[in-house]
C-alpha cells in the first residue's frame, strides 16, 4: 500500500511539473510534438520518458497526432436556416458589388428611397412563401428585419470575423460586423451587430437601426444530438416626413435654383417617426434514435426526433403631432402602438426507408398568436376590440429523393384545428448534369389568412380603425428555371385569389379584390467575358394580365454592368474592378408609402417616369480586404433630371459613397 501511494504521488508530481511546461503550447498537435521531442532528447531520464510515452499514447487515442494542424479555407463554413453550407468568401466579384448595401443583398427588383435605412419600392413580386400563418403587418418596415431564415450559423476552426462599413447620406454610416468562434470542434457560437445611422438630405428623414444577433450550434461527439439556437434583438427607427408637399413637388420638378439644398423643401410631416422593435428566441434540436431500425421486413435508417421552438415579440410605433395628412384625429398627439406576440412549437420525425425512396419528415405544429392595443376603440360603424388572439394546430410532411441526376422534393402542410385555416403544397422536380447545368419545375398551392394588419388595426387617426373578416388569400405558383454556365432563366406564372390591399393614402381601408389576378414574369441573367472586360445583364419582363388596377408592376426591369477586372502593380498585390451599372424600369403607377401603417397603399394619380440610373464604381481587393467607391446617379450632373422613389418621395441626387469589407482569421 505504501509503495502504491509513493508511485501515485510520484506520477502526480511529474504530471504537474510537465503540465506547466505544456500549458504554454496552444494546439493539441503542438503538445504532441513537444512531448516527442522531449522523449527523443538524450537528457531525458528513463522515468520521464516512461511518463511522457504513456501521455502521448493517450493523446493519440484521442485522435491527436504530431503533425501540425493547418486551417484550410474549406473549414470556414457558413450554414443557413435550410442547412445549406457556403464558405467564408474573401474574393471580389460583381455579385459582391451588387450586395454592397446596408441590406447585404442584391437589390435587383427593389428601388430605394432617398436615404439608406428607409423603405424600398417593390418593382417585382414573389409568391413562394410556404407559411400558412399570416404575418404581423407593417411589411415595408421589415425590409431590414432579420427573420428566422436570415440568421446564419458558423463552423470555423479559428476565431473568424468580418467588418462591413459604408458611408451614409449627408451624415452617418452603417457598420455590420460578426464574430464566430468555438471552444470545441463541435461547439460554435457567434455574435453579430449592425448599426445604421444616416441623416438624409431631406427634412425629417433620419434612419437609426440596430440589429443584434447571437447564435450557438452544438453537435455531440457521436453526432446523435444536435442543436442550433439564436437570439435576435432589433430596433428600427425612422423619422417619417410623409413626402414633399404639393408646392415642394412643383419646386422640385422645376429644378428651382433656390432649392438645390433639399433641406429647404417643405415636407408633409415635420415631427413624425416610426419604430419597429422585435425580439426572438429560437431553438432547433434533434436526437438520432437509431441508425438502423427493423420494421417488419424493412429497414428504417436514420430515425431522428426533433423539436423547434420559436417565441417572438414585436411592436410597431407611430408618433406624430397634429396633422391633417391622415384626416381627423381623436387626440392632438398621435402615439400609436401595436403589440404582437407569437409562439410556435414543432415536433418532427425524420427517417430514411426503402419504401419512401429517400428522406422523409412528418411534423406537427402548435402555433399561438396575439395582437393588441391598450383599449377598445369606437368608430362610426363598429366597435374595434383591443386584441386579436388565437391558436392553430397543423400537420405536415416533407419528402426528398433522387434517382441518378433527377431530384424530387415535396412539402405539404395543413391546418387541422384552431382559429385560422390554411394549407400549402409544394412539388418540385429538377435535373443536374455533370457540368452543373440545372433545369427544374415547381408548383406551389398556398392558402392563408391576410396579414393581421388587414384584419385588425387601431390608430389615433379616425380613418385607421377597423376589424375585418376576410377570406383566405389563395395563390397558385408555377415556376420553370434553366441554369447553364452561359445563361440563367426562370419563367413564373402566378394566380392570386382574394388579393388584399390598402386602397389609397387618405382612406386606407383594406380591401379584397374579388377577381383573380394572373401574373406572369420572365427573368434572364447572362454574363459575357472577353479578356479583362465583362458585361453582366439581368432583364425581367412581367405583366399582370388581369387585376392591373390593384396589382401594379412595371412591365420591364433591367440592369446592365460593363466592367473591367485585372490584377495590377508589379507584384499584382491589388485586384482592381471598375465599371458602370445602369438600372432601368419602365413607367408605371407605383404604390404610395404610408408611415401610419408601415406599408404601401395603391394610388391611381401619379406615375414614376422611366429614367435610367447610372452608377460608376471603382473597387479593389488587397488580400482579405475589399474596398468600394461608388458615384451614384451620375446622370443628375448632366441632365438635371428628377428621379422619384414613390409619387411624393424623390430619389437621391448625385452622391459619392465609400465602403469596405474586411475579414480576419485568427
Amino acid at each position: 500500500m505504501k509503495d502504491t501511494l509513493l508511485a501515485f504521488f510520484f506520477c502526480l508530481s511529474y504530471s504537474f511539473i510537465w503540465s506547466q511546461e505544456l500549458d504554454s503550447i496552444k494546439t493539441p498537435s503542438a503538445i504532441t510534438s513537444k512531448i516527442e521531442s522531449i522523449i527523443e532528447s538524450e537528457n531525458s531520464n528513463l522515468k520521464k520518458r516512461i511518463f511522457l510515452t504513456s501521455k502521448i499514447q493517450h493523446l493519440k487515442k484521442l485522435g491527436v497526432n504530431s503533425e501540425p494542424e493547418k486551417a484550410n479555407y474549406l473549414d470556414y463554413k457558413i450554414i443557413d436556416h435550410f442547412q445549406d453550407t457556403t464558405l467564408v468568401d474573401t474574393t471580389l466579384t460583381i455579385s459582391k458589388e451588387y450586395k454592397m448595401n446596408y441590406l447585404r443583398k442584391d437589390l435587383f427588383g427593389l428601388h430605394s428611397f432617398e436615404n439608406q435605412g428607409q423603405v424600398f419600392t417593390k418593382l417585382t413580386h414573389s409568391f413562394n412563401n410556404p407559411s400558412i400563418v399570416p404575418k404581423f403587418g407593417a411589411i415595408a418596415k421589415h425590409i431590414n428585419y432579420y427573420e428566422i431564415e436570415d440568421i446564419k450559423y458558423y463552423e470555423v476552426p479559428t476565431p473568424t470575423s468580418e467588418f462591413f462599413y459604408k458611408s451614409g447620406l449627408d451624415q452617418g454610416q452603417v457598420l455590420d460586423s460578426w464574430l464566430a468562434m468555438n471552444t470545441h470542434r463541435n461547439l460554435n457560437f457567434s455574435l453579430a451587430y449592425k448599426g445604421l445611422r444616416s441623416l438624409g438630405n431631406y427634412r425629417n428623414s433620419l434612419s437609426s437601426h440596430v440589429n443584434f444577433r447571437s447564435t450557438i450550434s452544438y453537435r455531440s461527439n457521436n453526432k446523435r444530438y444536435q442543436i442550433r439556437a439564436h437570439y435576435s434583438s432589433q430596433n428600427l427607427m425612422n423619422q417619417e416626413n410623409g413626402g414633399l408637399t404639393t408646392e415642394s413637388l412643383t419646386l422640385f420638378d422645376s429644378n428651382h435654383s433656390d432649392f438645390k439644398q433639399r433641406g429647404r423643401l417643405d415636407v408633409n410631416l415635420e415631427d413624425a417617426n416610426s419604430r419597429l422593435i422585435g425580439k426572438r428566441y429560437y431553438f432547433n434540436q434533434n436526437y438520432t434514435l437509431s441508425k438502423t431500425h427493423q420494421h417488419f421486413t424493412k429497414k428504417i435508417t436514420d430515425l431522428k426526433l426533433g423539436h423547434v421552438f420559436t417565441y417572438e415579440t414585436k411592436q410597431y410605433h407611430f408618433n406624430s403631432g397634429s396633422t391633417s395628412v391622415f384626416e381627423d384625429q381623436f387626440k392632438t398627439t398621435t402615439t400609436d402602438k401595436t403589440s404582437y406576440k407569437t409562439m410556435n412549437n414543432q415536433i418532427y420525425l425524420d427517417f430514411t426507408a426503402p419504401y419512401v425512396m429517400g428522406n422523409f419528415r412528418v411534423l406537427a405544429n402548435y402555433y399561438s398568436y396575439f395582437q393588441g392595443y391598450k383599449a377598445v376603440a369606437l368608430n362610426e360603424s363598429q366597435t374595434i376590440p383591443n386584441q386579436l388572439k388565437g391558436n392553430l394546430i397543423s400537420a405536415g410532411a416533407h419528402w426528398n429523393a433522387s434517382v441518378k441526376n433527377i431530384y424530387f422534393s415535396a412539402k405539404a402542410s395543413t391546418a387541422i384545428t384552431g382559429d385560422l385555416t390554411g394549407s400549402n403544397l409544394f412539388l418540385k422536380a429538377s435535373f443536374k448534369n455533370a457540368d452543373k447545368d440545372k433545369i427544374g419545375l415547381s408548383l406551389q398551392l398556398n392558402s392563408k389568412s391576410p396579414n393581421f394588419q388587414f384584419l385588425f388595426f387601431q390608430s389615433n387617426h379616425k380613418a385607421y380603425n377597423w376589424r375585418n373578416h376576410f377570406k383566405n388569400i389563395r395563390t397558385r405558383n408555377l415556376n420553370l428555371y434553366v441554369n447553364t454556365k452561359w445563361i440563367e432563366t426562370s419563367v413564373t406564372a402566378s394566380q392570386i385569389e382574394n388579393f388584399t390591399y390598402f386602397n389609397d393614402a387618405s382612406q386606407p381601408f383594406p380591401n379584397q379584390y374579388n377577381k383573380k389576378i394572373n401574373y406572369f414574369k420572365v427573368k434572364v441573367n447572362h454574363e459575357l467575358k472577353i479578356g479583362y472586360f465583362a458585361l453582366n445583364n439581368t432583364f425581367l419582363y412581367q405583366k399582370a394580365a388581369t387585376g392591373a388596377t390593384v396589382f401594379k408592376v412595371p412591365e420591364f426591369v433591367g440592369r446592365s454592368t460593363f466592367y473591367f477586372s485585372k490584377k495590377v502593380f508589379k507584384k499584382k498585390s491589388l485586384f482592381l474592378q471598375t465599371g458602370i451599372t445602369a438600372n432601368y424600369f419602365s413607367t408605371y403607377q407605383t404604390n404610395l408609402y404610408n408611415p401610419v401603417l408601415g406599408s404601401f397603399t395603391v394610388q391611381n394619380t401619379k406615375k414614376i417616369e422611366a429614367k435610367p440610373l447610372l452608377n460608376l464604381f471603382v473597387n479593389g481587393q488587397i488580400r482579405r480586404t475589399r474596398l468600394y467607391l461608388k458615384a451614384e446617379n451620375i446622370l443628375f450632373l448632366t441632365s438635371k433630371k428628377n428621379y422619384y422613389s414613390s409619387p411624393n418621395q424623390p430619389y437621391r441626387d448625385f452622391t459619392i459613397r465609400f465602403g469596405f469589407v474586411w475579414n480576419f482569421f485568427d
